[in-house]
């Protein structure tokens, strides 16, 4: 999708990752 590497599943995991930080934030906040 964002073409960060060259794997797609790679990818996804990352995002899933950044946006579970995300959400973890605004909880705490």
């Amino acid at each position: 999708m964002l073409g960060i590497t060259k794997h797609p599943q790679q990818d996804f995991f990352f995002i899933k990752i950044f946006m579970s930080c995300v959400l973890f934030k605004l909880i705490l906040n």
